[in-house]
């Protein structure tokens, strides 16, 4: 007997062989563990990692990542205290007409953002005073601001310098405080898209059941379409 039908014997004894050790479908239902000492390892590593996180949450406060302070250090509604109803954080004198440096760190927390001259009198009922602030009348709000990250950012419009001085003390926020920031402003949509994700997912699978072939060449041309998208628009 020749070498080629050698292999051609050997191979037809292990076709046959799986053949009747492969159950009808082609899928093995009944399995076990192969790995007990890494499965053990990794639920023990989830153990750890939920304790760690429960205790962090427990012992800490996450809202200090993402709660402006004002400028002597108070936090800005901080449940059970005097700042409770006042969120939001206020900076004052930040322009000059002297040309002085303006003081950024001059801030105080607000219940509300401050609307150009129409405070007045009244800036004592949304300003909560402190320190750096004792007499919340003396201010005046020269420009509109909006809530941002639970900062009065002012209106681009109104003062583009003032605008540019905030927005530089944001950035030197931590990069998590802004991803937990951006996470609550979006968990909607990330939720939708999470749903959306999954039953793309099982329709995906369930024609690659039925019609693998065509599926994969227009995976592949779809890819390949996104591929050459993307190099357009970067060249």
């Amino acid at each position: 007997m020749g070498l080629k039908e050698d292999n051609l014997e050997k191979a037809n004894a292990q076709k046959e062989q799986f053949a009747s050790e492969c159950p009808e479908g082609g899928i093995r239902w009944e399995r076990s563990c192969t790995d007990c000492l890494c499965c053990v390892a990794f639920l023990a590593f989830l153990v750890v990692m939920l304790g760690i996180s429960g205790w962090a949450l427990g012992e800490g406060d996450p809202l200090n990542i993402i709660t402006p302070f004002d400028s002597v250090g108070n936090q800005c509604g901080a449940v059970g205290t005097d700042f409770e109803e006042y969120k939001l954080k206020h900076f004052t004198s930040l322009l000059t007409s002297n040309g002085v440096a303006p003081g950024l760190y001059y801030s105080v927390c607000v219940s509300e953002c401050p609307k150009k001259l129409e405070m007045g009198d009244d800036f004592n009922n949304i300003c909560k005073q402190n320190a750096d602030v004792p007499d919340c009348d003396a201010l005046k709000a020269m420009y509109d601001t909006e809530p941002m990250m639970r900062y009065c950012l002012p209106t681009k419009e109104d003062s583009l310098e003032a605008y540019n001085y905030i927005q530089e003390e944001l950035d030197k926020q931590s990069g998590m405080g802004q991803f937990i920031v951006q996470l609550q402003e979006s968990w909607e949509a990330i939720v939708i898209m999470s749903i959306a994700t999954v039953v793309i997912s099982i329709i995906y699978v369930w024609l690659l059941k039925i019609i693998v072939k065509p599926i994969l060449y227009i995976s592949m041309l779809i890819i390949l379409l996104m591929f050459l998208v993307m190099a357009a628009y970067g060249y």
